[in-house]
C-alpha cells in the first residue's frame, strides 16, 4: 500500500476544492440571476410564500433522503474499494441507487396522501386561498423529489470517484431551466412557472448524468444485488445518519413553518435573506466538503491519523482567513447588496431594507458553517454518526426554543439570529468532540507509516 504525504493530500484537496468553488461559482451566479429574475415577478408577497412553503417538504425529503445516504455511502464505498476491490464496491453501489430511489418514490407517495392533513397544520396562518395554491404547488413539486435524489446520488458517486467536474456542473440545468421558464411562463401561469422550471431543470440533469455515466466506465443498474457485509455495513451507517439529518434538516421546515405566523411576506424574506449566504456557503464550504470527504475516507481506511489531524487543522485555518471578510462584507454592505440584486419589478424598497437586515443577520453563521461541515465529513468518515444524532437533536430543540423566545422580541429576524446561534453551538460542540477522539487514535493506534514500515520490514 502506498504512502502518501500529508502535504501531498492537502495540495490535492486544495486543488480539487478550488476546482469546485470555481465551477460552482457559475452556477451559483446563475442561480442568483434566476432569483433576480423571480423577485422581480414575484417580490415577496403571497404567491412567493405559497411556493416557498410548498417547496420546503419536498427538499426536506430529499436532503433527509439522498443527504443522509450519501454520507453512509461514500466513505462505505471507498472502503470497499480499498479492501476489497471494484467489483464489490459495484454491487454497493447497485444497492445505494436502487435503495435511494425506491425510498424517495415510497415518500413522495406517502407525501401526496397526506398532505390534505399536515398541509393546514403546517400552514395554520395563510387564508384559504393561500393555502389551496399552496397545497396545488406542493403536489406538482412532488415529482422533483425522485429526480432531484436521484441526480445527488449520481453526483455523491462521481465525487467518490473524484470526477468533480461533471458534478458540479450539471446543477446548472435548474437555475438556467427556472429563467427560461419565469420568462415565457410567468405571464401566463404565474408562480407555477417556477414548478415548470424546476422540473425541466432536475430532469435535464438527471439525463446529463445517466447519459454520461453511460458513456464512463462507472456503471450504475437499478437492481438490488442482496444484503452483502458492505450494504450491511453501509445501512448500519445509514440509519443514525438519517435519523440526525432528519432532525437538523428539520430546521428549515420549522423555520418556514414559525414564519407563516408573522404575516404576509415573511416566508419569503426568510427566504431571499439566506440567497446570498448559501452562494458563499455553496462556493467555499459545500465545495470544500465534497472534495475532502473522499480523502478523508481513504486516510481513515488507511488508519493514516496523524495525516487526518494535519488536513483538518490545515484547512481549518483556511475556513477562517477565507470566511471572516466575506462576513464582515456581507454584514457591512448587506444593503446596497440586497438593492442591486433584487430591487426591481415587484421586489421595492420596502422589501430590500427587510432583506437586507435578515441578510445581515444569517451572515454571522458563514465561519462557524464552514468549520461544522469539515468537522462532518471526517465524523461521516469515522463512522462516529453518533455524534451527529446527537448534536443535531440538541441542535433542533434549541432551534424550536430560540425561534419562540427571539420572535417575541425581533419577529422574523429573531428566527434569523436563533439559526446563527444553532450553528455556533453545533460547531463548537463537534470540534471538541472530534478533536478529543483524534486525540484518542493518535494515542492508541499506531501511524500508518509505522505500521506500513513494520509491513515492509516483515
Amino acid at each position: 500500500m502506498k504512502t502518501i504525504s500529508t502535504s501531498s493530500i492537502n495540495g490535492k484537496v486544495f486543488t480539487s476544492a478550488l476546482l469546485i468553488a470555481a465551477l460552482s461559482v457559475a452556477v451559483k451566479v446563475l442561480g442568483m440571476f434566476k432569483e433576480m429574475v423571480v423577485a422581480s415577478y414575484f417580490g415577496i408577497g403571497d404567491d412567493m410564500d405559497a411556493f416557498v412553503l410548498a417547496l420546503t417538504v419536498p427538499a426536506y425529503i430529499i436532503n433527509v433522503v439522498s443527504g443522509s445516504l450519501n454520507a453512509a455511502f461514500v466513505p462505505a464505498y471507498l472502503h470497499v474499494k480499498t479492501r476489497e476491490g471494484t467489483a464489490a464496491a459495484e454491487g454497493l453501489l447497485q444497492n445505494a441507487v436502487a435503495l435511494n430511489i425506491a425510498l424517495l418514490a415510497i415518500l413522495a407517495v406517502a407525501l401526496a396522501a397526506l398532505a390534505p392533513v399536515t398541509f393546514p397544520l403546517i400552514a395554520s396562518s395563510f387564508s384559504a386561498e393561500k393555502l389551496a395554491l399552496s397545497l396545488r404547488l406542493f403536489y406538482w413539486l412532488l415529482p422533483t423529489v425522485v429526480l432531484c435524489g436521484a441526480a445527488i446520488n449520481l453526483m455523491a458517486l462521481l465525487n467518490a470517484e473524484k470526477k468533480f467536474i461533471l458534478s458540479s456542473l450539471v446543477p446548472a440545468f435548474v437555475p438556467v431551466a427556472g429563467v427560461v421558464a419565469a420568462i415565457f411562463f410567468a405571464p401566463h401561469f404565474g408562480v407555477f412557472s417556477l414548478v415548470i422550471g424546476m422540473l425541466l431543470g432536475y430532469l435535464g440533469q438527471l439525463l446529463v448524468l445517466g447519459f454520461c455515466l453511460s458513456r464512463s466506465d462507472i456503471r450504475v443498474p437499478l437492481r438490488w444485488s442482496g444484503v452483502h457485509p458492505a450494504t450491511r455495513d453501509m445501512l448500519s451507517q445509514y440509519i443514525p445518519v438519517l435519523s440526525g439529518s432528519s432532525l437538523m434538516c428539520s430546521a428549515l421546515l420549522v423555520d418556514q413553518t414559525m414564519a407563516a405566523t408573522l404575516g404576509s411576506g415573511s416566508i419569503a424574506a426568510l427566504n431571499y435573506g439566506t440567497k446570498l449566504v448559501s452562494v458563499f456557503l455553496g462556493i467555499g464550504a459545500a465545495a470544500l466538503g465534497t472534495a475532502i470527504l473522499p480523502y478523508f475516507s481513504s486516510l481513515v481506511a488507511e488508519e493514516n491519523w496523524e495525516s487526518v489531524k494535519r488536513t483538518l487543522t490545515v484547512h481549518l485555518r483556511l475556513v477562517l482567513i477565507t470566511t471572516i471578510p466575506i462576513t464582515v462584507i456581507l454584514i457591512l454592505f448587506s444593503e446596497p447588496i440586497v438593492a442591486l440584486l433584487f430591487q426591481r419589478g415587484a421586489f421595492d424598497a420596502e422589501s430590500v431594507l427587510r432583506v437586507a437586515q435578515i441578510q445581515a443577520i444569517f451572515a454571522i453563521q458563514v465561519p462557524f458553517y464552514s468549520m461544522s461541515i469539515l468537522f462532518v465529513r471526517l465524523l461521516s468518515s469515522l463512522r462516529m454518526n453518533e455524534v451527529l444524532f446527537r448534536c443535531n437533536v440538541i441542535a433542533v430543540v434549541l432551534n424550536i426554543g430560540l425561534n419562540y423566545i427571539f420572535m417575541q422580541f425581533l419577529g422574523v429576524y429573531g428566527i434569523a439570529l436563533s439559526t446563527v446561534v444553532v450553528y455556533i453551538c453545533s460547531a463548537l460542540y463537534l470540534g471538541t468532540v472530534l478533536f478529543r477522539r483524534m486525540g484518542t487514535l493518535q494515542t492508541t493506534t499506531p501511524s500508518f507509516t509505522v505500521i506500513e514500515g513494520a509491513r515492509r520490514c516483515a
